[in-house]
């Protein structure tokens, strides 16, 4: 379960301010019967057998009809993270990644402003720190390490060197506390950064802000020359 979901499940179950509800996609075992080995057409049969319609906690997730394209416009247009696909005539694969299911993440893509690097050694870089502007201020978003080849982390590298200053330009660092999934910088951490002047645009894919506004699973895709680091603001 996403960060996200489960600390809203959290809460909800040690405040009791919202309800719980379970919804069932598969039948593995039913009455000591392994069914495991029958299609999925034929295990997802069980569970409107299975499951009480009347109750209010455990209910059956439908199959999403029509085209691919459609799916994944409606999901998106909830807010929903993304879908899985399964042939229909697919078994359960227990502890295996099948070709037979397959996610799709529907992942958010915008511009953010770097603000400084982790270096890795005197011509590379570890993760490129980004954020955006909000009220005339530079808001840290978080640390972006994938989607680099070799080749053009050195290359990034070499313009972020000549951009360096002594100030961190990001106005709500330090983070008093490390976030989930690595996302915040402490104080301490601080001193493993350097800091540039931040008038450089990077295009970055990622999954979502967490609830403590920073990226999750966030990916390098490249420097945006064509666009003004000032006018860089978080669009979702």
């Amino acid at each position: 379960m996403v960060d996200r979901h489960f600390k809203r499940c959290s809460t909800a179950a040690r405040t009791g301010a919202h309800e719980i509800v379970y919804y069932a996609f598969d039948v593995l075992h039913l009455e000591g019967r392994d069914l495991m080995s029958d299609s999925l057409t034929k295990r997802r049969a069980w569970l409107p057998q299975i499951i009480n319609k009347e109750s209010t906690t455990l209910r059956l997730s439908p199959d999403l009809p029509g085209r691919a394209a459609d799916v994944v416009a409606a999901v998106r247009a909830i807010g929903g993270e993304g879908v899985i696909a399964k042939r229909k005539d697919s078994e359960y694969q227990p502890g295996e990644r099948s070709g037979d299911w397959v996610k799709l993440k529907l992942e958010s893509l915008q511009e953010f402003v770097v603000g400084g690097y982790r270096p890795a050694g005197a011509d590379s870089l570890d993760a490129l720190l980004v954020g955006y502007y909000a009220d005339g201020k530079l808001v840290f978003a978080g640390k972006v390490r994938a989607g680099f080849i070799p080749a053009v982390r050195r290359d990034v590298a070499r313009q972020l060197k000549a951009r360096r200053v002594d100030t961190c330009p990001f106005a709500n660092l330090p983070d008093d506390k490390k976030t989930r999934w690595g996302a915040g910088i402490t104080a301490e951490e601080m001193q493993e950064m350097q800091w540039i002047r931040p008038d450089l645009v990077a295009q970055i894919r990622f999954l979502e802000f967490t609830a403590d506004g920073r990226l999750r699973h966030a990916k390098f895709l490249g420097l945006r020359t064509d666009k003004l680091a000032g006018q860089v603001r978080r669009e979702s």
